[in-house]
């Protein structure tokens, strides 16, 4: 048996992403409202029943392809529910950025299931491959679910957005960048449990305010907010002067997007950016990650 699929995994911004406290099982429980968008990387999937084991390849060399990558730790917990006589193939091209907060490892392992899940003809239903997913990773379900979506809980539970309320988004691109360093998640919590205190929300005030978000998206005036911004910009001084050099100079705004290190900037779609990548490049060096990229709305 030969089948061969290729798929598209997207990376994620999180147009507003919330705290409301660290839980008992060490995870924080979160409230964000995140969007797929059109800068991905690529998989393909093959299956054979004469290979003697699953196999991994991947362009980029420092990336494990056993089963310390999440795409093979996703292939085992679906094997774990529901087993078939075939080996696997995966080969990945990887161009979203390691440690960006852009989703990427999540996305990659979510549309391995998703299409992994297709090829066997569907014998995991949509909540038993959402629970796979959430075994997986935290970020994991957010991508088998509606672009954009609600994530609450530990990033386990995942609300769809209709897309008629979306007419924001389809009005703006998004220009992302990421400076040379990476930030690991457990780091940027560690930051945020320390001002706890200030930056903890309770859920009645998340909810209500991306419900206003959802408001403002829906009659094209979005704004977006991370309570890490505050935190990571006045760690990583480097970021703290391009935030406030994008307001002074081009009167535009960044935003974090995770607890990653990429940031996001929201222009509108005849926005010519030259000149502000010209300025990212000065600061950030020639070959910094930067794109230009355009928001995904679908109903799953």
């Amino acid at each position: 048996m030969g089948l061969f699929r290729r798929i598209e995994c997207p990376a994620k911004l999180n147009l507003c992403l919330y705290v409301q406290g660290k839980r008992d099982d060490s995870f924080h429980d979160i409230a964000s409202l995140a969007v797929q968008v059109d800068f991905c990387d690529r998989m393909a999937i093959r299956f054979s029943d004469e290979a003697s084991d699953d196999m991994m390849f991947c362009d980029i060399p420092d990336i494990p392809t056993n089963y310390k990558n999440i795409i093979m730790k996703a292939l085992r917990m679906f094997r774990d529910v529901y087993d078939f006589p075939y080996r696997i193939s995966v080969s990945l091209e990887k161009n979203i950025p390691i440690g960006s907060g852009l989703g990427g490892g999540s996305s990659n392992a979510a549309y391995f299931l998703k299409l992994l899940n297709e090829m066997l003809a569907f014998p995991l239903s949509r909540d038993e491959l959402f629970a796979v997913a959430a075994r997986v990773g935290s970020d994991v379900p957010l991508f088998l679910s509606s672009s954009p979506c609600i994530v609450k809980g530990r990033g386990d539970v995942v609300l769809s957005v209709a897309s008629q309320r979306l007419a924001g988004l389809r009005a703006i691109k998004f220009l992302i960048f990421k400076p040379i360093f990476s930030i690991a998640t457990e780091e940027a919590y560690e930051i945020l449990d320390v001002s706890s205190a200030v930056y903890f929300s309770s859920g009645e005030f998340t909810s209500r305010n991306i419900q206003q978000m959802l408001l403002q998206l829906e009659n094209g005036v979005p704004a977006f907010h991370n309570v890490f911004q505050p935190l990571i910009g006045g760690k990583y001084l480097e970021l703290g002067v391009i935030f406030r050099d994008l307001v002074n100079y081009f009167k535009a705004r960044a935003y974090l997007t995770g607890t990653g290190s990429a940031c996001f900037v929201p222009l509108p779609t005849n926005y010519g950016t030259k000149p502000m990548v010209e300025y990212l490049h000065e600061v950030l060096g020639e070959s910094a990650f930067i794109v230009e990229t355009k928001a995904r709305t679908f109903d799953q």
